[in-house]
C-alpha cells in the first residue's frame, strides 16, 4: 500500500513540475503542453 501511494505522490509531483516548465523548456525536450496529462494515465 505504501509503495502505491509513494508512486502516486510521485507521479503528481512530475506532472506538476513539468506543467511549471516554459513552453520553450518542454519544446527542447520534446514535449508540448498538452501531452503532459496522457503521460501519466
Amino acid at each position: 500500500m505504501l509503495s502505491w501511494l509513494r508512486k502516486l505522490w510521485t507521479a503528481a509531483r512530475w506532472r506538476s513540475e513539468l506543467h511549471a516548465l516554459s513552453d520553450h523548456t518542454l519544446k527542447d525536450i520534446g514535449l508540448r503542453r498538452g501531452q503532459i496529462d496522457s503521460l501519466f494515465r
